[in-house]
């Protein structure tokens, strides 16, 4: 689970890295590191005979950072799509 952080006005939810990966959907998920400071977390929707119909990415400096990048990313755009 994970924590809550205090600030001077209110609380902020820190979510784990499990989470995190749990909340970005059942999708093909992975994600790898690229050097020695560089990780890239993505998403992939497949048609049914495997093309790759749509990717998602995003990179951070810590696998925390990139899947976070990478939930902001997704919920983005299904709140972009909600809204037409």
């Amino acid at each position: 689970m994970g924590k809550i952080l205090r600030q001077i006005k209110g609380s902020v939810y820190v979510p784990t890295l499990s989470e995190l990966i749990n909340g970005c959907g059942n999708y093909d998920f992975g994600f790898w590191r690229g050097g020695s400071t560089k990780w890239e977390a993505w998403i992939r929707k497949a048609e049914h005979r495997g093309d790759v119909k749509e990717e998602i990415c995003a990179i951070g400096t810590t696998p925390e950072e990139a899947v976070a990048g990478l939930w902001l990313k997704i919920n983005n755009k299904k709140l972009y799509e909600t809204k037409f």
